[in-house]
């Protein structure tokens, strides 16, 4: 079930933040339809089961880059988790 892990390393500037994002809205795509028909308002893929992936990222900022471009590209926050270091201030 499910696929292998990978990991996406590189020095700042590469492109790291972009393909990731970019990998992740396709494999979204694909899970909620290998057709690619259906849009990212749908919250089920066609065998009833929402899509999930974990991305991580050794900074909050880069975290935060993360989410804002999946944002960005359509991705619903109530479909986001965000967990982050306790001990950072949030300001509302």
């Amino acid at each position: 079930r499910g696929g292998r892990p990978f990991v996406l390393f590189g020095p700042p500037g590469t492109g790291k933040t972009v393909t990731l994002v970019e990998m992740a809205l396709q494999v979204m795509q694909l899970q909620l339809d290998p057709q690619g028909a259906v849009s990212f308002g749908s919250q089920y893929g066609p065998k009833g089961v929402p899509p999930r992936l974990l991305l991580c990222a050794p900074q909050n900022y880069s975290a935060d880059l993360i989410c804002s471009a999946l944002a960005a590209a359509g991705l619903k926050p109530e479909h986001m988790f965000r967990l982050q270091d306790p001990r950072r201030r949030v300001v509302e």
